[in-house]
């Protein structure tokens, strides 16, 4: 038996790299870009359950064309523009309160007697949070402050700051100052 070579004719346009080979680009081709979107095995499975990136697409069109906005940018205004103050500053209207400060107890707190005052009765006071109380019958802004186990008020006089403790006066917290809509002068 002799060793004969085996030559393979040369098959063209099979394989390599030249011009008009691939996948053809898709309609959005142009326009579109691949991104990476980072996920765990079971949100994988969720997504492509869901569609995959067409979903993905589905979801960021119906989210609207409104922009992510810079917060240091300055907001710009149009005459279109509407604003629904209670959909922005009211999360929860059954423990909202809307009132105007009724001193200026808490001036260093940069509140003064007048300003519109969103006070929410349901979120539970923190160190150093504006509070609206009521003593007796008439109502006033204090620093909240706890010292150890003891709940402390906090008050700004023209001589300094006042300190009451909540067991010893008869003040009822009302809530939380969550934003402040100040009065212009």
């Amino acid at each position: 038996m002799t060793n004969s070579s085996h030559k393979r004719a040369a098959k063209s346009g099979w394989g390599g790299k030249r011009a008009g080979a691939g996948r053809k680009p898709g309609p959005d081709a142009s326009v579109s870009k691949v991104t990476t979107v980072v996920l765990t095995e079971d949100l994988i499975a969720k997504l492509r359950e869901l569609g995959g990136s067409k979903w993905v697409r589905e979801q960021i069109q119906k989210s609207g064309t409104e922009k992510i906005s810079n917060p240091d940018s300055q907001p710009s205004f149009s005459e279109n523009t509407s604003l629904d103050l209670n959909r922005l500053l009211i999360h929860d209207p059954l423990s909202s309160l809307i009132c105007s400060a009724p001193d200026d107890s808490a001036f260093s707190s940069g509140i003064k007697h007048g300003d519109m005052l969103i006070v929410n009765s349901k979120v539970p006071p923190k160190e150093s949070n504006v509070v609206l109380v009521r003593h007796n019958s008439s109502y006033s802004l204090r620093k909240f402050r706890m010292e150890g186990n003891a709940v402390t008020l906090s008050m700004d006089t023209p001589t300094g700051e006042v300190v009451y403790s909540l067991a010893d006066s008869e003040c009822c917290i009302l809530g939380v100052i969550q934003y402040v809509i100040k009065s212009l002068p």
